[in-house]
Parts: structure tokens; C-alpha cells; sequence
């Protein structure tokens, strides 16, 4: 299990995740938690590499569970 940090390559608008800190397995797994909690942007930006960037933080410590940590969200 590993540590991801995922942030959008273009600008945010109100009601917008702009960021997520997950736990998963891979890179692919950490897109995809991040794209369920999706405001106005749309679950495919968290999925599209070309507006988004999802980069390994490290290894994640015993008995952490898959899952988002951490979300950065702008409110309108």
C-alpha cells in the first residue's frame, strides 16, 4: 500500500476538488478513489493524465486502509 498525492494541471473553479491525498495499491487505484469524490470538474479529470498528476509519496504504515486521506476543495 502506498501514499499518492494527486493534484489537477489546470486552474480550479468554485465547488472543485483541487487535490487528494490517497492510500492505494497503485497509481490507477488512486485515481479512481479520487474520481468518486469529484465536485464540478468531473471524475474523468482525475483520470486523464493530461489534467491531473498522481505521484507516489511514500509506503503507507501497518493497518492503513485504502482510502482518501486527505482532500483539498474549493467551495463556491
Amino acid at each position: 500500500m502506498y501514499i499518492y498525492i494527486l493534484t489537477r494541471t489546470r486552474t480550479c473553479g468554485c465547488d472543485e476538488a483541487w487535490g487528494f491525498v490517497v492510500t492505494a495499491p497503485s497509481p490507477q487505484a488512486a485515481r479512481a478513489l479520487a474520481s468518486a469524490e469529484h465536485g464540478d470538474e468531473g471524475a474523468a479529470c482525475w483520470l486523464t493524465l493530461a489534467q491531473s498528476s498522481c505521484l507516489r509519496l511514500g509506503v503507507a504504515g501497518k493497518g492503513w486502509e485504502t482510502g482518501i486521506q486527505l482532500k483539498d476543495y474549493r467551495a463556491g
